[in-house]
């Protein structure tokens, strides 16, 4: 982060103002207009991805997302951050290593992604998650041999949410672990359920990385399968 820093207040040149405003984000103020923060932000991209040496280690490289707005084009003074922020998050999320500019849309997106973080907050309480189980059927035998756990949000009003929608707002928001717990649950009891009922398969859930760096996702596993009394290898 400190050779981050210095590359991008150098790249600046000794008119701009740079700061760190978040865990791995930085604001880079310089003075020009559109054409001249294109033209930083190519430079920008190549130049934070140069290879790193941080003690013992030796080229390491770095991924960059970088947002433009530009005044008064974009916005007034007092916004020109916000609205380079949600820029930022554009490109990010259209994958990453490009720039992206200011659009009167993204302020709409933002808001839009605001209201479903707010009703996903309620959406396990309010019992509108469902899993849907898609089945694996054997190529040999034509039997379904296992199924696989696919989640969707039955929204009160927007009717049924997919999960490339809802699962980047909920690891966003911290909301992705109760999500994964309730998922957890919800599929081994329906496993037991079903070998109850004299149909042995294995169900396959999807789990999110943040969820997996989670230190007692391990254990929250164990205590989903022990209290169904189902085994590992069948789930």
């Amino acid at each position: 982060l400190d050779e981050l820093g210095r590359r991008i207040a150098a790249a600046g040149g000794p008119r701009a103002a740079t700061a760190r405003t978040g865990g791995t984000e930085f604001l880079l103020a310089v003075p020009g207009g559109i054409d001249a923060a294109r033209t930083l932000a190519v430079s920008l991209l190549a130049r934070l991805g140069e290879a790193i040496d941080v003690e013992h280690h030796t080229g390491l490289r770095v991924g960059c997302s970088i947002g433009i707005a530009c005044y008064p084009a974009h916005g007034a003074r007092p916004l020109l951050v916000a609205h380079a922020t949600m820029a930022m998050r554009a490109a990010r999320q259209a994958g990453g290593g490009a720039h992206a500019e200011f659009e009167i849309q993204m302020r709409e997106d933002q808001r839009e992604q605001a209201a479903l973080a707010r009703d996903l907050r309620l959406a396990i309480q309010r019992n509108q998650l469902v899993l849907y189980y898609q089945p694996k059927i054997d190529a040999v035998s034509l039997q379904v041999t296992a199924a696989e756990a696919l989640l969707r949000w039955q929204h009160p009003t927007r009717g049924l949410v997919s999960p490339a929608v809802f699962i980047p707002i909920a690891e966003r928001h911290g909301l992705i672990g109760a999500i994964g717990n309730w998922v957890l649950d919800e599929a081994t009891r329906q496993a037991a359920k079903w070998r109850d009922c004299g149909l042995r398969m294995r169900v396959a859930i999807n789990v999110s990385g943040y969820q997996m760096r989670q230190d007692d996702f391990i254990d929250r596993l164990e205590q989903a399968l022990a209290h169904h009394r189902l085994q590992p290898g069948r789930f």
